[in-house]
């Protein structure tokens, strides 16, 4: 909201007003809800803008002012009437036209104005939404939205004069060539003019001019990997969020650091979608064990320290996780953190 109050919202609790100065978090509450019909402690997105708060809860929207902290709930409706159940919201977006757009995992929801419209599969519709989970909505160095779906790729918006509509073109990433790639997406950020696409198995880039996918190791790294949330700060540095932790790539000498409990996370456990940067250029990552703070932009370009840190043990290419028993040995092997473990 400012420098000193951060909206943090969880899984399990609710949202919350953190003070940064002090520490401290308030825990508010939505009073106009209740139990029966929406999932309370599930906050899965927020949204600031100006006064208001958007609030993606479990299965709804609701949207909070905050210096009355006064809500109005949101329940959408497919087109024939029926309230949509399990409406978990992925992301808010405002685009250049002052529509707001919401992901959700059943259905890509449009607020214009009081018009509130759900786009949703229709397999007699060739021009229809191709996939009910929308994970994010941009908008191309030339002002064309897109939306990203979770399983049928990048989808051009179009809006249809003729029929008084909007139009939905998709673009597969398995159609695309490319190996070694998933074709489920999880998270998009800008990259101009590209967009840097995370998947369930790697980093890929789209160009919406050309609507191809392609990679490129000077722009983003070739990892693999479960892609929890992407960030970009100030200096184009960028910071990869990963179930087993946070890989920041500087593309000014190609470096790939990874970041773990040692470097000051608070655990292990990433949180999916759960990075935010602020105007100043701070950015935030959740995790399960709470959540830390750094501007990426005032990172190095080369590495200050000449010591050897491991930061991970595989066998098979399997990440060894602490307290886990072996299916060989019969016990674990780690029982701490590799970073912390003196000998193997």
């Amino acid at each position: 909201e400012n420098d000193s109050i951060l909206w943090l919202g969880s899984l399990v609790g609710g949202r919350f007003e953190y003070n940064l100065q002090s520490g401290k978090s308030t825990r508010v509450v939505n009073p106009t809800l209740t139990i029966d019909n929406f999932d309370l402690n599930k906050v899965t997105a927020l949204y600031k803008e100006e006064q208001y708060l958007w609030i993606g809860n479990g299965y709804g929207v609701s949207r909070m002012h905050i210096p009355s902290r006064s809500f109005k709930n949101y329940r959408f409706k497919d087109q024939k009437g029926n309230t949509l159940p399990g409406t978990v919201v992925r992301c808010f977006f405002r685009d250049s036209n002052d529509i707001l757009w919401i992901t959700t995992q059943n259905g890509l929801v449009q607020i214009d104005g009081k018009t509130k419209t759900v786009f949703k599969p229709d397999p007699s519709d060739s021009l229809a939404i191709p996939d009910n989970i929308t994970m994010d909505v941009l908008e191309d160095f030339n002002g064309n939205l897109w939306a990203a779906t979770s399983g049928e790729g990048m989808c051009e918006i179009k809006w249809n004069k003729e029929e008084e509509r909007y139009t939905f073109k998709n673009y597969r990433i398995d159609l695309s060539g490319l190996t070694n790639i998933s074709s489920i997406i999880n998270c998009v950020i800008k990259l101009d003019p590209y967009f840097l696409i995370g998947t369930t198995n790697g980093l890929v880039l789209f160009d919406p001019e050309s609507k191809t996918y392609f990679r490129n190791t000077e722009l983003a790294p070739q990892i693999q990997g479960y892609i929890n949330s992407l960030a970009m700060d100030q200096a184009g540095h960028l910071w990869i969020s990963m179930d087993d932790g946070l890989l920041g790539f500087f593309p000014e000498d190609g470096r790939l650091a990874s970041f773990d409990i040692i470097d000051g996370l608070p655990g292990d456990g990433i949180g999916y979608r759960s990075s935010f940067m602020n105007g100043s250029g701070k950015i935030y990552i959740g995790g399960l064990d709470g959540f830390t703070s750094f501007y990426g932009h005032t990172f190095p370009t080369e590495n200050s320290s000449g010591n050897v840190i491991i930061t991970d043990l595989k066998i098979y290419g399997e990440s060894v996780k602490v307290g886990e028993d072996d299916d060989y040995l019969g016990r674990s092997i780690l029982e701490n953190h590799i970073s912390r473990t003196q000998e193997l």
